[in-house]
């Protein structure tokens, strides 16, 4: 399999087609980039985002918030 056939099936997204697709703002990705908490590269002077990678963070993400329970003073409030 010749190389250029590899990149041409990974679907990368760019800063603000991440955004888009996660419907927030360019300046939400720039931030969690810094904090490292989304899985990017950069090419030259500009972030990159495999689609497959974003998708496996969003439901890491989705099966983190879900098992978390609620903090003990918010089930006082509740209670």
């Amino acid at each position: 399999m010749e190389a250029h056939s590899v990149v041409e099936r990974i679907d990368t997204l760019t800063v603000t087609e991440l955004a888009a697709m996660l419907r927030c703002r360019t300046e939400t990705i720039y931030r969690l980039m810094k904090r490292r908490v989304l899985p990017g590269f950069k090419v030259g002077n500009h972030w990159r985002f495999s689609r497959r990678e974003i998708e496996d963070w969003m439901l890491s993400q989705t099966r983190l918030s879900g098992t978390r329970e609620a903090s003990p003073s918010r089930r006082r409030a509740w209670a």
